[in-house]
């Protein structure tokens, strides 16, 4: 997880199905097919283990969502907010 410059990863309190990953410089660095399969990976281990189970992955700087995924599970890459 280094090379994707992850800070944190939490559940989240009020919502328990809802895992967030908070990224730092490296995951804007790493190859973007690769920051997408991973970010598939994540949800797919995530799901797993937790019913209907949500990923969220953000940019630990300004809180911007990186990557949105769609009802199949495929993930979709977000530039972070300027």
């Amino acid at each position: 997880v280094e090379v994707f410059g992850v800070v944190s990863v939490d559940c989240n309190a009020d919502l328990e199905r809802l895992l967030v990953v908070r990224v730092g410089e490296g995951w804007q660095e790493a190859d973007p097919e690769l920051r997408r399969t991973v970010a598939e990976k994540w949800l797919h281990m995530w799901r797993a283990t937790t019913r209907n189970g949500i990923v969220a992955i953000i940019d630990v700087e300004s809180g911007a969502s990186l990557v949105g995924y769609d009802g199949k599970g495929r993930a979709t890459l977000k530039n972070p907010s300027p």
